[in-house]
């Protein structure tokens, strides 16, 4: 039997009795009690009076391989990265299995993350089949978090985001995907799939997110990764992780974990909801300024076609591109695919993964003499499924290379997404200087989502390009900024957007360019991470005068953005509207840009701002096209914007006075 124990640290405490677990966190309280396993008893704001509770049933998880009853071994907690650790390890004696089940929060941040990870208690002949292999059981099915709760008196909405961007780039097939409806399951059992994660909102404007940790798309459902399931007095997370079809079995030499959850409280309604959901995503895959400020350029997205695109990633074309990026403020130039070929070819199986002597006639040592010069940083794309990552650190060694894009995943298999994880661990780990990786889910199949790896970088959104003419050219993903406009807008609503790369493309190459400058394309991308994808010596001087004024008023505030909470405001982008995005700084301060469409009709339009009480004036200071001005709200709480043109914006400072 564990040793009981008290673990507390300023805004968090742990304390567990011999029978019951109780955390306390940022103003919530989560009971466990001991019952075959932990066994959620109570969820609320403040400890109840008096506590003595009759656990009925089982554990809050329930696995196949997991049969009889369940013995605790041991239970720890420490402090450790940041957060609280509560460690609890189980034994199954009729199964032979030891089960871990970890509970990790964050000191002051509403929530918990609770993992489950299981091994065998015998080590297990290597060989796929033996008869002592047959004997262990397999992972099949199974929940692994459940939260108790009443849904009758309950609202919820389901929300998860699609990938595969570069062939749903469009306005009728949006990123995001909502469902809302009346907690009233049918028949006692509702299935909610498709989704990264749910809201529970009760009539006074509480509840908790239910968020499940893995690489799952709403269109993609991945490895195993289940579903919600709700009953009448409990939501159930379902899916492990394990089953994807091919033989897995628990070995005897080390845990294996499944999927984690995020269950998260939250109060003050719908705003309260989603501030509480992204402060713990970034508790969770924290921001880290040394790694993740920067604006980015990627020698992708020119030319058209492949084999055409790949001659632009040569040294003589990155020398010059490093000269036209430093003049235009970009802080780092990512070499995309094609730097390991001799121009004009493309043989990845015969690939050494060095840059091309022809391509590349000084190898690294040019680019990366030229970038310290001119004080930028370098970036590299690279394919896990052929280079090694000695292979590729090596290449980081000889080229200082700072962002590393990993591309052509496929994750299908478990195996397949432990060994991705592993290899960008040992590349963000094997480096000198601090490296990031860019998560590329601009394909359908399953790939590293947008719930999964950002401990180690960013999300890469979109892959939209332009082309010259005559050239070889997907069409459906040339660059449309009311499309961009759109994606951003819906990400914002749920997701931080200060780990995903927004594209900038070059307007007046793009066929849905008109009626748009490139000031506008570059204000779209200013609440997330700029990426230029794009070679920036195409712009004209006037474009470039655009592109510099933007990035140096941007420069100045950036910091204080990618700080903040980014929402959506005004209409949902169509082509038609206004709309923008406000990033919340603190109660009283704060960045907006604001859109107008090119087909708005509107000459002025009514803005509901997040989080400026009613009645309050608006100081806003102009940083870009906009003019200072002092707003004062309608009866409503609502802000009128105006003296924009079709088709422009304007970048805000704003004080609530």
């Amino acid at each position: 039997m564990a040793d009981p124990f008290h673990f507390s640290v300023p805004g968090a405490e742990a304390v567990f009795d011999g029978k019951f677990l109780t955390l306390k966190n940022a103003g919530t309280v989560r009971i466990w009690q001991l019952c075959n396993g932990w066994k959620t008893v109570y969820t609320g704001f403040q400890m109840p009076e008096a506590f003595s509770f009759d656990a009925a049933g089982e554990a809050d998880w329930d696995i196949t391989a997991c049969s009889g009853c369940a013995e605790l071994l041991s239970a720890e907690c420490q402090e450790t990265d940041q957060k609280i650790r509560i460690t609890s390890i189980f034994h199954y004696p009729e199964s032979h299995i030891y089960l871990k089940h970890k509970i990790d929060c964050y000191p002051g941040i509403s929530g918990m993350r609770t993992q489950i990870s299981m091994k065998h208690e015998k080590e297990i002949p290597a060989q796929e089949r033996s008869p002592e292999r047959d004997q262990v059981p397999q992972f099949v099915s199974g929940y692994s978090e459940s939260v108790p709760f009443s849904a009758e008196h309950y609202k919820y909405v389901a929300f998860g985001f699609n990938n595969d961007s570069q062939h749903r780039y469009s306005l009728d097939m949006p990123i995001l995907t909502e469902s809302r409806r009346e907690a009233h399951p049918v028949q006692g059992r509702e299935s909610i799939g498709n989704c990264n994660g749910i809201i529970f909102a009760d009539e006074q404007e509480r509840g908790f997110i239910l968020v499940k940790e893995s690489h799952k798309c709403a269109n993609s459902p991945g490895i195993a990764t289940g579903e919600f399931i709700l009953f009448r007095d409990k939501i159930v997370s379902t899916g492990l992780g394990f089953s994807d079809g091919s033989p897995h079995w628990l070995s005897g030499d080390d845990y294996r974990p499944a999927w984690a959850n995020w269950m998260i409280p939250f109060r003050n309604g719908a705003f309260g909801a989603v501030q509480a959901l992204k402060e713990f995503d970034r508790a969770r895959y924290p921001f880290r300024k040394d790694r993740d400020m920067f604006i980015a350029m990627n020698t992708w997205g020119s030319r058209g076609d492949g084999s055409l695109s790949r001659l632009a990633a040569v040294e003589e074309n990155v020398l010059a591109e490093l000269e036209s990026c430093a003049d235009l403020g970009i802080d780092l130039l990512q070499i995309d695919d094609g730097w390991q070929f001799d121009p004009g070819t493309a043989d990845f199986q015969n690939c050494a993964w060095t840059p091309s002597e022809k391509g590349f006639p000084h190898g690294w040592s040019a680019v990366r003499e030229r970038a310290k010069k001119l004080g930028m940083k370098l970036g590299l794309w690279a394919p896990p499924d052929f280079i090694t990552a000695e292979q590729l650190l090596k290449n980081i060694q000889d080229g200082g290379f700072r962002r590393i894009k990993l591309d052509f995943l496929n994750l299908t298999k478990r195996k397949l997404l432990d060994e991705t994880l592993s290899f960008a661990k040992s590349i963000v780990d094997g480096a000198d200087e601090p490296v990031g990786i860019n998560w590329d889910i601009t394909e359908a199949c399953p790939r590293m989502g947008f719930y999964f790896g950002r401990e180690y970088g960013n999300i890469f959104l979109q892959n939209c390009e332009n082309s010259p003419q005559g050239a070889t050219f997907k069409r459906f993903i040339a660059y449309d900024p009311e499309v961009t406009l759109n994606q951003t807008w819906l990400l914002s609503k749920y997701f931080n957007l200060n780990q995903v790369q927004i594209t900038i493309q070059r307007i007046a190459e793009s066929p849905h360019g008109k009626g748009y400058s490139q000031d506008y394309a570059c204000g779209i991308a200013l609440m997330g991470n700029p990426l230029f994808f794009l070679e920036t010596r195409r712009f004209t001087e006037d474009e470039r005068e655009l592109v510099k004024d933007v990035i140096s008023v941007y420069k100045q505030h950036r910091e204080q953005i990618l700080s903040g909470y980014v929402y959506p405001v005004g209409n949902q982008p169509d082509g038609t509207t206004w709309t923008g995005f406000q990033c919340i700084c603190s109660d009283h301060e704060g960045y907006l840009t604001v859109f107008r469409e090119k087909a708005a009709a509107e000459d002025e339009f009514i803005f509901e701002l997040i989080q400026v009480p009613a009645g309050k004036q608006i100081k806003l200071t102009g940083l870009y096209r906009g003019k200072d001005t002092l707003l004062v709200s309608d009866e409503n709480g609502r802000y009128c914007f105006c003296g924009l043109p079709c088709g422009s914006w304007a970048f805000y400072r704003y004080e609530v006075v």
